[in-house]
């Protein structure tokens, strides 16, 4: 939910106070899938395994939005240094993540706190108001999807890109000489392109307007352009400060859309890679986060029955 909200435009299609800083508390996580194909029921027997049943699923002219409400809603607050946008966004990308290991037809572009479509009777094709689960049962199952991917050998890879600039990794020029880039809904395109692109020049410490520059040679190279408007109002949002980085997912997914379908992370990022042998764990004096809550996780596990699944300590 944000402060508030409205459009700019008397077309009613450009949109303003839809930004993180403007968030007011956080109701819902949703998922958008692209696909006339899929049916609800799909949904529902992939939502099982997850453990968490969606609120309500609503009928688009391209597929469905699912939403999970929450029971009640998290607050963001600066005193809390607006942690629980970061927390919510890693939750939702899990859930994505999820629903994609199954197969459903995810579309990785949505924004994780958009515009979604207002539920009515002509397109809500399920509704079940008690499906409703706390912030605290997301982050549990959000903390052991993390858990489950991290590595717990005696050999630790460090990775690192001290002084090494986002704008001279191969993914930028990849990215930035490819000229078949289109764009259409659902599909991460030049909008897409050029704001990861122009999220690469800030975040190397280019200047707003050799970044233009750059980026403008890129814009006439494409065979089908986007407006001088478009491109204004992109390149000003990224340069806003408002946003971190571009993850690796989802340039990935732009440069294996638009470059090669066969390019595999280590042809599009660059490290400085080097390799420790890390103590066992009782002779250090300090551990790690996910070693404390992969212990949590395990004792619930040897403790916790279908029986007796109420745990009292």
């Amino acid at each position: 939910m944000y402060c508030y909200g409205g459009y700019q435009d008397e077309a009613r299609r450009i949109t303003r106070g839809h930004s993180e800083d403007n968030l007011k508390q956080i109701n819902t996580f949703y998922v958008d899938f692209d696909d006339r194909t899929l049916t609800n029921s799909a949904i529902l027997v992939a939502s099982l395994d997850l453990g968490f049943m969606p609120t309500a699923i609503v009928k688009t002219e391209r597929g469905y939005q699912v939403y999970f409400v929450l029971s009640s809603p998290a607050y963001v607050t600066a005193r809390t240094d607006y942690q629980v946008i970061k927390v919510a966004k890693t939750i939702s990308q899990n859930i994505r993540n999820y629903f994609q290991k199954e197969g459903l037809p995810v579309d990785k572009a949505c924004n994780h706190f958009g515009i979604a479509r207002l539920p009515i009777e002509d397109n809500l094709e399920f509704y079940e108001p008690s499906y409703v689960y706390s912030f605290d049962e997301w982050l549990w199952w959000s903390l052991k999807q993390e858990t489950a991917i991290k590595p717990k050998t005696n050999l630790t890879v460090l990775s690192g890109s001290d002084g090494l600039k986002q704008t001279d990794e191969p993914w930028f020029k990849l990215l930035l000489c490819a000229t078949n880039i289109r764009g259409h809904k659902a599909l991460l395109g030049r909008n897409n392109a050029l704001f990861t692109l122009a999220l690469a020049c800030y975040g190397s410490g280019m200047a707003e307007q050799a970044c233009r520059l750059l980026l403008g040679s890129f814009l006439e190279r494409l065979e089908e352009p986007l407006s001088q408007i478009e491109f204004d109002k992109t390149i000003k949002s990224a340069y806003s400060g408002r946003y971190e980085a571009a993850s690796r997912d989802y340039i990935l997914s732009l440069c294996r859309a638009w470059v090669s379908p066969d390019l595999r992370p280590s042809d599009l990022f660059s490290y400085q890679r080097w390799y420790k042998f890390k103590k066992p764990r009782d002779q250090r004096v300090k551990s790690h986060l996910w070693e404390w809550e992969a212990d949590v996780l395990d004792y619930l596990e040897k403790i916790s029955f279908e029986a007796s699944p109420f745990i009292q300590t």
